[in-house]
């Protein structure tokens, strides 16, 4: 591949997609899938949220309205249904809870949603609720989807980073990759999660949204039959998860649930100390933490709307939307667990064919023929 550092003519791509986890991968299968598009996926070499997480695919319960719980469980039962070779463990979690005024507040709300044909089916028992939480390998799901990209035709330019997106030049967006390789798209989707912010951020663009660091802990054995949560380890809120341990492959995830705010994803100095305070409270919950050997740690970024009005941090956000003062050629997508398995795939489809570039550009089989 011809470097633009060494005075070459540098790449010409139609789409490139900035994010090879669940959200980049699956923009990239279904952009592949779907028509004649030059589609090249820049997967990056930082471990985001997709490698990190606890490996959690909330039912949506413990959302704050009824609107983004019933999008959390539609998108809970097609990535149950789509990925079943990724589940792990029991069919179900374990929802602790102590406090006998919010087990009632919790029941009552629950039972009075309405999730249409099918909701999440939530059993009371003496320490609190038996849920469709699951365990699911993220990470594999996202391996399957870059497979499935790259044989359907997209480029992956594994081992590389988007260093830099640059929309100062009419009719191309530059992508500077780690390497010092820059690439002329003529559309640019930037799907990095957290690293998304300091992509965009050089823009002008400066999102409403949260970044928080938290520590993992990984315990070398199962110390759990399934997903565990405790409610109310904490602050006792009805829409707390405060402490949880996923049991994965022989050993036990475990993570701040909300960590320290910071202006952009790196190194977290401190990690010993919070690993250790975090192990501590996990003992106080359970004594089989007391006894296990603790394996690793290390740190997991966060990405949170800094707003209940905003829609940028779950969802697509481009020009074609009312929102900011957004560049032409450019989309944002991020994931979100309402937007796994597809979805997101489809609405930056549906981004691009309003886009300005389309007739010129793309060659796109008719919307609602397909679906990754």
């Amino acid at each position: 591949m011809k470097s633009h550092r060494h005075g070459l003519r540098r790449p010409r791509l139609r789409v490139a997609v900035l994010g090879g986890g669940i959200a980049g991968a699956s923009i990239a299968a279904e952009l592949a899938e779907t028509g004649s598009i030059d589609v090249h996926l820049v997967p990056g070499t930082a471990a985001g949220s997709t490698a990190s997480n606890q490996r959690w695919l909330h039912s949506g319960l413990l959302y704050r309205t009824e609107a983004t719980a019933r999008d959390m469980w539609f998108s809970h039962r097609e990535a149950r249904s789509r990925w079943p070779t990724a589940l792990y463990g029991p069919d179900s979690a374990s929802f602790v809870v102590r406090d006998a005024g919010l087990r009632a507040a919790l029941s009552e709300r629950w039972s009075g949603w309405q999730h249409g044909v099918e909701r999440p089916h939530v059993v009371e028992y003496e320490a609190g609720f038996r849920t469709p939480d699951r365990v699911i390998d993220y990470p594999r799901v996202a391996a399957h989807l870059v497979g499935t990209a790259q044989a359907t035709g997209a480029t992956v330019w594994s081992g590389r980073t988007a260093t830099s997106v640059d929309v100062s030049r009419p009719g191309s967006a530059d992508v500077r990759l780690d390497d010092g390789t820059v690439f002329d798209v003529d559309h640019c989707i930037v799907a990095a999660g957290a690293w998304s912010v300091g992509l965009l951020r050089p823009l002008g663009i400066d999102l409403p949204v949260v970044l928080r660091r938290c520590v993992v802990v990984r315990f070398a054995t199962e110390l759990v039959p399934k997903l565990t949560v405790w409610l109310d380890a904490r602050d006792g809120s009805a829409h707390s998860q405060d402490l949880s341990l996923t049991p994965f492959h022989g050993t036990t995830i475990g993570a701040e649930p909300d960590g320290d705010v910071v202006d952009e994803p790196g190194h977290l100095d401190g990690l010993a100390p919070r690993a250790a305070a975090l192990v501590a409270e996990y003992a106080n919950l359970t004594p089989a933490v007391a006894s296990a050997r603790l394996m690793s740690f290390d740190y997991c970024v966060k990405l949170e709307q800094a707003a209940a009005s905003s829609r940028v941090a779950m969802g697509v956000l481009s020009a074609n939307a009312d929102a900011l003062d957004w560049p032409d050629r450019l989309t944002l997508a991020f994931p979100g667990k309402a937007t796994l398995a597809g979805r997101l795939a489809r609405d930056v489809l549906a981004d691009l064919r309003a886009s300005p570039v389309h007739e010129q550009h793309f060659q796109l089989i008719p919307e609602g023929t397909h679906h990754v």
